[in-house]
């Protein structure tokens, strides 16, 4: 953004270092909405700003929470600046504070490779007692890519039946991106389309169609006779699942074509939807060969 030269243009240079200067000390001074908009316009300034990014990411660890989520943000504009600070933040995965710890691991999520290294200390956050620490930590993880996560897939597979829901859903997320290494756990994922809170079961859905389609086609049984259970978003879920397996659930089509004679027309829509998507993938397949 700045291609100056500060050898052309002292004068110019020397306003904007002062410039950088007073937005700095704003950081640790002021009222929050001050501090946000210190962060924010810092940030801006890219490799120009590299001198001051050991107090932006002091500000991680600021008592106000949107002054915290600019923090990570600017610090994430910066990534190409934050190598130097790595020990820094991987020293703030053991802050006293949850919501520091989370601010860490949402800006070691951004940094890819620069991260890698670090994957252990990330990890050991996935059984953090704040859930919003380990939700962090599960998408801190899942973002090192495949690769790099293998070793903690069982972990992240351990939190689908974590008490809380956002921790459910990340898990499901993740494992549904780490295809075959998630492949033991793909039974777990099918359970999660009975799950209480529907951001999950939509999840598992996505992650069913996705990254461990070919798992979900070994488990069509089940599946279809989860059309069977109260919900209008499980019974959409499996509808949904189904009919992206397509001709697959050959099988399950006998289970699901029982659900057409129930009384309740609430339960006979998922399987005429499944069955008219599936008659649909089926013709489709077919004019395809």
């Amino acid at each position: 953004m700045w291609a100056f030269r500060s050898s052309r243009h002292p004068a110019i240079a020397l306003v904007i270092r002062q410039h950088l200067a007073e937005l700095a000390r704003l950081l640790h001074e002021g009222n929050a909405k001050s501090r946000a908009s210190a962060l924010r316009e810092l940030s801006f300034f890219g490799r120009h700003a590299a001198q001051h990014v050991s107090k932006i990411l002091r500000c991680l660890q600021d008592t106000d929470g949107k002054v915290r989520c600019v923090a990570v943000d600017s610090a994430i504009r910066l990534r190409g600046h934050l190598e130097p600070f790595l020990p820094e933040l991987v020293r703030w995965l053991e802050h006293q504070s949850a919501h520091v710890r989370r601010s860490a691991l949402e800006v070691l999520a951004n940094l890819a490779e620069l991260a890698v290294p670090l994957a252990p200390q990330i990890a050991q956050r996935l059984g953090d007692g704040s859930r919003l620490v380990r939700r962090a930590a599960i998408l801190a993880v899942g973002a090192l890519g495949v690769g790099a996560a293998a070793p903690f897939v069982p972990q992240i597979a351990s939190r689908l039946s974590d008490s809380d829901e956002s921790v459910r859903q990340a898990a499901v997320v993740v494992l549904g991106y780490s295809g075959g290494l998630a492949a033991p756990f793909a039974k777990q994922v099918v359970d999660r389309l009975l799950d209480g809170d529907p951001d999950v079961a939509w999840a598992a859905q996505e992650a069913l169609a996705g990254g461990l389609r070919r798992e979900a086609r070994g488990l069509v049984g089940q599946i279809a006779r989860f059309l069977e259970e109260d919900g209008f978003w499980i019974q959409s879920s499996v509808a949904q699942v189904l009919q992206q397996l397509g001709p697959s659930c050959g099988p399950a089509l006998q289970q699901i074509a029982k659900r057409l004679t129930h009384s309740d027309a609430n339960r006979r829509r998922p399987a005429a939807e499944a069955l008219g998507l599936l008659e649909g993938a089926a013709s489709g397949s077919c004019a395809a060969a």
